[in-house]
């Protein structure tokens, strides 16, 4: 019974982590303005305790990232990758500067794979809105929804880089805030705030963003697009105790499942690649111990609890952010792990040694 509740704990907990999301607005069209290196964050060597106490050397870097040193090489050379995102996406190492005393070490998936396999997300900048610092094919803010991803330019602007030749894949990582705990639209559904018609209509909508910015792009160019789908926070115990209602949280359940079949279908509509991170997260939960820690390569990954310290799996803001080592697994299962299908593309996963490297805990 006891690990039956931890591994209920640890999947309510990822989940969450899946659909982290913040509520910074996210405004117009973007050129860029200015661009420049970045600076490169010292990585401290440390090991890890057994319970969850801070063991890695904080640092006051800011928009910085570990050096790029002989990234693994790919099989062939890859054109840029495009991102339409939330604050998953969103750079830590740039405005939204996560991580606090442990900044230098907090890298969500995409400064991962620039990092650790010199994945081309454009030049590393300052660029006009919806962008502010960061990479230049990287579209993602903060606070993003499905509709403002069409409304504030993030479509636009990727599709006139693959116009430009620029990008030759995109990935489309949106939807988190949609239907988020922490503002107020999951609650809309669970208490019947909304009508079965609106929230028919709230996913119908969602699908048909979901179209427009995939028929966009591909009208744009010759692209690769990756779309994932949307992870359910409230499918098991934890949001329960916020909403304790069985039946509002399996309302809510019923209509994710309903978007995510939509989005399954449409992909297949649009032969564009859907990767199903709800899934990714079920997998996850069965590799973690009874105590509730993720092992990788020796080192415990505190996987029900959240702060700064990359030992743990989300990061200790008002949202809990997917920390360092989690970002680490995702990049794996979004981007690297859908790449390799295509014809001659053989990119090498992330190892657990490499994620722990970037978290600055080897």
């Amino acid at each position: 019974m006891y690990r039956k509740h931890v591994y209920r704990v640890i999947l309510v907990a990822f989940l969450l982590v899946l659909s982290a999301c913040s509520q910074e607005s996210a405004p117009q069209t973007p050129t860029p303005t200015a661009s420049g290196p970045m600076e490169q964050a010292a990585v401290t060597e440390t090991a890890v305790s057994p319970r969850p106490t801070p063991t890695t050397q904080p640092t006051q870097t800011s928009t910085a990232l570990p050096p790029t040193a002989e990234p693994e090489p790919t099989s062939v050379p890859l054109g840029g990758i495009g991102v339409i995102g939330d604050s998953n996406s969103d750079e830590y190492r740039a405005d939204d500067n996560r991580g606090g005393e442990y900044a230098a070490v907090t890298l969500n998936w995409i400064e991962q794979l620039a990092v650790s396999r010199g994945l081309n997300f454009g030049e590393w900048g300052t660029w006009d809105e919806p962008r502010r610092t960061g990479y230049a094919y990287n579209w993602s803010r903060s606070g993003a929804n499905v509709h403002t991803m069409l409304s504030d330019g993030q479509v636009d602007g990727l599709a006139a880089q693959i116009a430009a030749g620029e990008v030759a894949y995109a990935i489309i990582y949106i939807g988190t805030n949609d239907f988020s705990p922490a503002n107020g639209n999951y609650a809309q559904i669970y208490d019947g705030s909304m009508s079965d018609e609106d929230v028919a209509w709230k996913v119908n909508r969602f699908v048909a963003d979901v179209e427009t910015a995939v028929s966009t792009l591909q009208a744009a160019g010759d692209v690769h697009i990756i779309l994932g789908n949307v992870a359910d926070p409230g499918v098991l115990p934890g949001i329960s105790t916020l909403f304790p209602k069985e039946d509002g949280r399996q309302r809510v359940t019923d209509t994710v499942n309903a978007l995510n079949a939509a989005l399954a279908n449409l992909a297949t509509a649009h032969d564009i690649t859907f990767v199903d991170l709800q899934q990714f997260a079920l997998d996850l939960a069965t590799k973690i111990d009874a105590d509730g820690y993720l092992i990788l390569d020796g080192t415990q990954i505190n996987m029900t609890e959240g702060g700064n310290n990359p030992i743990y799996m989300r990061l200790g803001d008002n949202r809990g952010h997917p920390g360092t080592v989690i970002s680490g697994l995702l990049a794996n299962a979004l981007v690297i792990t859908p790449l390799n299908q295509l014809d001659g593309v053989n990119i090498p996963l992330l190892t657990d040694t490499e994620i722990l490297a970037n978290a600055g805990l080897r």
